[in-house]
């Protein structure tokens, strides 16, 4: 980091010691630590079921975006706001057609991907099964496992 660089050639051209320039690290550290959103209490302005809501959020968008935009709105949902935002962004397109083109869970699904993918309504709930999102994801499954039975 540019900051970093500096500081560390600062302190040698002002002769602080070895102790000081590690205070002044630590305090760079702390407020960079100082800047992040608390897990847990954006854990709580979600509610009870904030979990679920975090992995469909992820899960939505490992399904629908790029990898690229995968990684940046995977910042923008860290916080409490960001995923209530990104589920605003999910119901306005609930009834679009499954992507046709590779997304990161295309790529390279996970084993909890998949599970996860299974408790949206439309692969279990009756009047709301999808046969494409079913079809979609028994192709990552057999993507996932190859010839072998899942367990």
């Amino acid at each position: 980091m540019p900051l970093l660089q500096w500081l560390s050639e600062t302190a040698k051209s002002k002769g602080l010691s070895q102790e000081e320039f590690d205070k002044g690290i630590e305090a760079f550290v702390n407020n960079e630590i100082s800047s992040l959103p608390n897990q847990d209490n954006e854990r709580e302005l979600l509610g009870e079921n904030a979990t679920q809501r975090i992995e469909a959020a992820d899960l939505w968008s490992k399904k629908n975006l790029s990898p690229d935009a995968y990684s940046s709105i995977s910042e923008f949902a860290s916080t409490a706001q960001g995923v209530k935002a990104l589920e605003e962004i999910m119901s306005l397109n609930k009834d679009a057609p499954m992507p046709t083109t590779e997304t990161a869970i295309e790529a390279a699904p996970s084993l909890d991907d998949l599970r996860s993918m299974m408790k949206d309504p439309r692969y279990w709930k009756d009047g709301e099964r999808d046969p494409a999102y079913i079809a979609k994801i028994g192709s990552l499954y057999e993507k996932y496992y190859g010839s072998q039975k899942a367990s």
